[in-house]
């Protein structure tokens, strides 16, 4: 049996520690888990226990080298400036402000088709160290492939990447999101030898964008949308659930998603839905807020007192990190019933968008002046479609809600042709069909 070192950052343990993922892996090679947090006796009580699963709690040893590279490769990388979320950034107060970022910019653009993400990558190949404890890691489980989730978008998943090229252990990244190849995110890419991606368009992308060949990129699905498809227990029906939230059944429900915290002008937004609702602008409904795992859940105290309105985390604190939100089965569960349950989607350029419309809920965005998501590369096709609606006012606000909850069929179609194009496999299987992708290339 072959064997894999799979690492896994703490945003991720969801995806792949809590899902069917490491069961099939398991099934397939002998598993060896890094994380920061999970130790053996923590792993066999928290996820899987398994002859062929081994947990590893890794600290990393590269932290200020990939840090300060980090710095360099977001302001000095020109490689990825046509696309659009990547220009946006750089008209961003965070980047504007920073004189030495901009200096940096400045500085490198006359070396742009040099410094690239394979320069970066070959000169921290070079540079990091690899700890004794890694080498003996290797030459003790002799693993066939290095697999992380992201191609390196994280710390600790570079410094993985970075440290199997050096022992020549080959790499793959296998749950990484839509928005990575495409956001300033990409200058953070280290090249792995393969891609396991949600679909043909990210598939697309790593093979036009980053120079992949078509052999080395494969399409497998969501990991992280399974749990939708997938029939479990006997779920419970949609009064039961809104009553459990302390909501009236007898009224629609709006479900608002947060984003992180760095978003703090949906705040205004969220108001504004409120004022309507009392106002008599919008027709009377629940409120179901679902806090991101990365904003402030005090910023929502002022609504929780507030009639047919519910507030609540995105998940419960994380095994041996309690400032981290981690999704357990019982969140998932929750989270699908959430979004089945109510009627309308608003937020601000969520991927829960997508998510919501697996269930065939209208989606409204906010626009928000001097922020750019809404033209992205990987959201605006969404837009473009139809099959979310843009607000850029209280009143076209009111006017969309209004129009939704009178009709929930509107775009249906429109919601459906991005199904078809963001998650052709709707089948539960994606962390399966992941983990034999990842056989078939280690044969």
């Amino acid at each position: 049996m072959k064997t894999i070192f799979l690492f896994v950052p703490p945003s991720l343990i969801s995806d792949l520690l809590r899902t069917p993922y490491l069961k099939h892996a398991a099934e397939k090679f002998r598993v060896i888990v890094f994380t920061r947090t999970v130790d053996q006796e923590t792993g066999e009580r928290e996820y899987l226990k398994s002859p062929n699963v081994i947990y590893h709690r890794w600290k990393t040893h590269n932290s200020k080298l990939l840090g300060r590279f980090k710095f360099f490769r977001i302001d000095g990388i020109h490689q990825f400036n046509y696309l659009r979320g990547v220009a946006q950034y750089y008209q961003k107060n965070i980047f504007l402000s920073d004189r030495r970022a901009r200096l940096i910019r400045f500085l490198t653009r006359p070396f742009g088709k040099i410094l690239t993400t394979d320069f970066f990558t070959t000169v921290e190949k070079f540079l990091i160290k690899v700890p004794r404890e890694f080498r003996d890691a290797v030459k003790k489980y002799q693993p066939s492939a290095v697999a992380v989730s992201t191609p390196g978008m994280t710390v600790f998943e570079a410094e993985a990447i970075l440290m199997a090229k050096r022992l020549g252990v080959p790499t793959a990244a296998v749950n990484f999101n839509w928005d990575n190849l495409t956001l300033q995110k990409a200058h953070l890419m280290r090249r792995c030898d393969f891609l396991l991606v949600w679909n043909d368009i990210i598939k697309e992308q790593a093979i036009k964008i980053h120079k992949y060949h078509p052999n080395k990129v494969m399409a497998t699905g969501v990991m992280r949308f399974d749990h939708y498809f997938q029939k479990g227990k006997e779920e419970i029906s949609r009064d039961e659930f809104l009553k459990t939230k302390g909501l009236n059944p007898n009224l629609k429900t709006i479900l608002i998603i947060t984003e992180s915290k760095n978003y703090s002008f949906q705040l205004k937004w969220f108001r504004k839905l409120f004022e309507l609702r009392e106002r008599g602008s919008i027709p009377y409904a629940n409120v179901f807020i679902r806090i991101h795992p990365h904003d402030t859940p005090e910023a929502y105290k002022e609504f929780s007192g507030l009639p047919d309105v519910n507030v609540e985390l995105a998940g419960q604190p994380m095994v041996n990190q309690a400032d981290r939100i981690e999704m357990r089965v019982s969140d998932l569960e929750n989270q699908k019933l959430t979004i089945k349950h109510t009627d309308i989607n608003f937020n601000y350029c969520s991927t829960m968008s997508l998510e919501s419309m697996i269930f065939d809920k209208p989606v409204v965005i906010f626009y928000e002046p001097g922020h750019y998501d809404t033209e992205k590369t990987h959201f605006k096709p969404i837009l473009d479609v139809g099959s979310a609606k843009l607000v850029r006012s209280p009143e076209e606000l009111a006017l969309t809600i209004k129009q939704y909850l009178t009709n929930p069929g509107l775009d249906r179609e429109k919601r459906k042709l991005v199904l078809d194009r963001y998650m052709p496999f709707r089948d539960g299987q994606s962390p399966k069909r992941s983990v034999e992708a990842l056989a078939k290339i280690l044969k």
